[in-house]
């Protein structure tokens, strides 16, 4: 199954600025409101500069206007299932606050995503997620640990496969 959440390719000069950009966003070093003076920091042509910015803005970061020029956009513009938005905001948050929030937005996705897949499933599929819904927790429960570390990966790929 080929993902469909991949990141922005880091190999040429603007996926490079797009990088350096989303982190100093995601990590504050620039701000909501904030403008963007990439050209200062980065050196690079216009070209490379627009294209990043063009990204930056698709992600839901960054603004630009005429005679205002591009400026952070505040955090609930952002895409924060972005892959590479939620790369930086890990790379910027402490691991603990980023697990809060990611299992914050599983909590909402995951329950909607099993019901739709046992809607779709035969009875060879609902054996599987059965089995599938009760490893991570066993696996979990036997070593005392409180959030999940990978253990779930497999019910996770099962439920897309159904779904």
């Amino acid at each position: 199954m080929t993902s469909v959440s991949r990141r922005y390719p880091h190999a040429n000069l603007h996926g490079q600025i797009v990088h350096t950009l989303g982190r100093r966003i995601l990590n504050g070093d620039i701000r909501p409101g904030d403008a963007v003076h990439a050209g200062s920091a980065l050196p690079a042509s216009r070209t490379a500069l627009r294209e990043a910015i063009r990204v930056l803005a698709a992600k839901g970061l960054v603004e630009a206007k005429p005679k205002i020029g591009t400026r952070v956009t505040p955090r609930e513009a952002w895409n924060l299932l972005d892959p590479d938005v939620m790369a930086w905001q890990h790379d910027g948050l402490p691991r603990p606050m980023f697990l809060a929030k990611l299992t914050e937005v599983r909590a909402v996705i995951e329950p909607r995503a099993a019901a739709f897949a046992a809607r779709r499933a035969d009875a060879a599929a609902r054996q599987r997620t059965a089995i599938a819904a009760q490893t991570p927790r066993d696996s979990l429960c036997d070593r005392g640990a409180t959030t999940g570390s990978g253990t779930d990966r497999h019910g996770d790929a099962h439920l897309r496969n159904c779904s």
